[in-house]
């Protein structure tokens, strides 16, 4: 009988898991190529989670709204409180050595 709790208590929480919302910065890789700039007005910051604001990577503005829309399409499966800020953040991002990188 004892057996049987355990065994209904890992399905339990195997279940629970298999719920938990996808984390998109998790599996969100920015192509090195779209980090490329000349300038530090050539970067912004762009959201890579559905549930976090503050999930963030640094691209080159040219490429910001396409990769915006990956990551919306992506957290349309998302379940659960979601960042409503899809635009990209001019401030936070400079380059540095040819490539967008986060400020200090």
């Amino acid at each position: 009988m004892r057996y049987l709790h355990v065994i209904g208590l890992s399905f339990a929480l195997s279940s629970l898991q298999a719920t938990e919302p996808p984390s998109f910065g998790e599996g969100f890789k920015v192509e090195h190529s779209a980090t490329e700039c000349a300038k530090d007005s050539d970067c912004v910051l762009i959201r890579t989670d559905c549930a976090s604001c503050d999930a963030t990577e640094p691209v080159n503005k040219s490429h910001a709204k396409a990769l915006g829309k990956k990551v919306v399409a992506f957290c349309k499966q998302y379940k659960g409180v979601e960042c409503k800020k899809n635009g990209p953040r001019t401030n936070g991002a400079r380059c540095e050595k040819g490539h967008c990188a986060k400020k200090g």
